[in-house]
């Protein structure tokens, strides 16, 4: 009789338990449930707003529209508690660009779907016709005939004595940190920042041929 209290105590305890377990899961999902909302209607919310500012649906607006949402402070807070990853509010700003783009609605779907690919990402919409394949032949080739290219002049220089390695190293470090760094400004701000320091550079560097030019003359 005593056994059979206990296992009936047991069998009681373990569907409290269970009770306990599945109503925690059913809030866990309707939890879910409201997140994924909250988020589509502020993503869908950004969208509109961006419409009706009038944003210009060019690819440097697009691209600040995007970043504006990965920089949303609701979704950096939530990225912060561990509500959402970075890499889904990414996926989240990608799909938005593509809705304003387009002028259709937000679903978390939209990043994926190719007909809303954007005209200057990587992949285009159906009927674009836009074939890489001689664009990458022509890097390949490129860059074999700058090796040829550089082998063929060491082949002369360093015999004859015209290189200077402490130079050549300096150079050399100064070429991988500007790559490192101008790959990670791009990636941070985006090609229309690259734009604007591009042509800032080149127009000191016109200003200083130009200066020097006139120097010849004094």
């Amino acid at each position: 009789m005593t056994n059979a209290k206990n296992l009936q105590a047991l069998m009681d305890t373990v569907n409290f338990n269970a009770s306990l377990l599945i109503g925690a899961l059913a809030e866990f999902d309707m939890a879910g449930a409201t997140l994924a909302s909250a988020n589509k209607a502020t993503v869908q919310s950004m969208v509109d707003a961006a419409t009706k500012a009038g944003v210009k649906k060019e690819q440097g607006a697009v691209e600040w529209f995007g970043r504006t949402i990965r920089e949303c402070e609701a979704f950096v807070d939530a990225v912060a508690e561990g509500m959402i990853e970075k890499k889904t509010v990414t996926e989240y700003a990608q799909g938005a660009m593509r809705a304003f783009y387009h002028g259709t609605e937000w679903t978390p779907r939209t990043k994926n779907d190719p007909a809303m690919a954007l005209p200057w990402g990587k992949a285009k919409a159906p009927g674009a016709k836009v074939s890489t394949a001689v664009g990458e032949n022509a890097s390949a080739g490129a860059k074999v005939v700058n090796v040829a290219t550089n082998l063929a002049a060491l082949a002369y220089f360093v015999p004859n004595g015209y290189v200077l390695p402490l130079l050549a190293a300096m150079m050399a470090l100064s070429n991988v940190s500007g790559s490192l760094a101008g790959t990670w400004l791009a990636l941070k701000y985006g090609s229309g920042f690259i734009r604007r320091v591009f042509l800032l550079v080149v127009g000191v560097l016109i200003l200083k041929f130009a200066w020097d030019t006139l120097q010849l003359f004094h």
